[in-house]
């Protein structure tokens, strides 16, 4: 993602993430490259982690994350808004 961002200029942006388990991977390049000039819409299945989505969530959160539950069923796919704290 972050090479895609990059090679179009894009400075400030919106993305949503859907990866199907894959979370953890598409968070650390969003976190290192981007930090707080990114948002967006992350959904997660939580029957792919060993803790649930708490793994996920806590990422955000370390990282200064807030988090606001957008869709809350089923239980293992819910997905959040995250924005930078202000």
């Amino acid at each position: 993602i972050s090479e895609f961002l990059k090679e179009n200029e894009y400075h400030a942006p919106f993305i949503k993430i859907d990866v199907e388990g894959a979370e953890d991977l598409i968070l650390d390049d969003m976190i290192t490259n981007y930090g707080d000039k990114v948002e967006g819409i992350i959904e997660v299945h939580s029957d792919r982690f060993e803790h649930g989505e708490d793994e996920v969530l806590d990422r955000l959160r370390n990282a200064g994350y807030e988090l606001v539950c957008i869709k809350e069923k089923p239980r293992t796919n819910r997905a959040y808004h995250f924005t930078k704290k202000s």
